[in-house]
């Protein structure tokens, strides 16, 4: 059996958090046994977004806001920055804000922009490829009954996956695909305030048109 990916790891590590939080204000300082063990792990797996991300929550800087007044329920996060600076170097009167979005797993800052595209570039040469697919041997050709039972069992391991993976599949990369999503600290506390500890963060309604306003007006 492979080993799971670091989503499904992750994903299941927070679900499980998710159970030992209350609807009181959360004590970070003062959470269960197992909760604790379970922030160790996720440290282990995310060593420099974790703390910062815990503090953004700590100093109530997590913004989510949604629009009620549309059939399908909109709902975008805003992170306030910690120490908002110029490009002069200098402490700036206006905090800066970044956007973060779950579903599409999308920060607006910089962190998360240089975190998705590091690893482009790495793959192995499209020469190579096709050398691979060139030495493949050909295989015979299948008969209908084949055809029809491999289809079957395809099914069938379609079903099991979806099965076996639930909700758990879009907490940690969204619909993304990929294994390994990149994260900053923006979202890794906007996700852990979505499904673990919902009371340190802000909640906001707004109308439709405040909603887009707010969209193209980020930081």
């Amino acid at each position: 059996m492979d080993a799971p990916s670091t989503r499904a790891l992750i994903s299941s590590i927070i679900q499980q958090l998710a159970s030992f939080t209350t609807g009181e204000t959360t004590d970070f300082s003062n959470l269960p046994p197992k909760a604790q063990q379970l922030l160790v792990t996720l440290h282990c797996l995310l060593p420099t977004t974790l703390l910062p991300a815990l503090d953004l929550l700590d100093r109530e800087l997590v913004i989510r806001v949604s629009d009620t007044t549309v059939p399908e329920p909109q709902r975008a996060y805003y992170v306030r920055s910690i120490t908002p600076v110029t490009s002069t170097g200098k402490f700036s009167a206006q905090p800066i804000r970044y956007e973060v979005r779950l579903r599409p797993w999308n920060c607006t800052c910089a962190s998360f922009t240089f975190a998705a595209y590091k690893d482009l570039g790495k793959d192995e040469p499209l020469e190579l490829e096709q050398t691979e697919e060139a030495e493949e041997p050909e295989e015979p050709e299948e008969t209908e009954e084949q055809e029809e039972t491999e289809e079957t069992e395809d099914t069938e391991d379609i079903e099991e996956i979806e099965d076996t993976e639930g909700t758990e599949k879009t907490i940690w990369g969204g619909i993304t695909q990929d294994r390994n999503p990149p994260v900053c600290k923006h979202l890794l506390a906007c996700v852990l305030g979505e499904y673990c500890f919902r009371d340190r963060v802000i909640e906001e309604t707004v109308g439709q048109m405040a909603m887009a306003e707010m969209t193209f007006q980020w930081d």
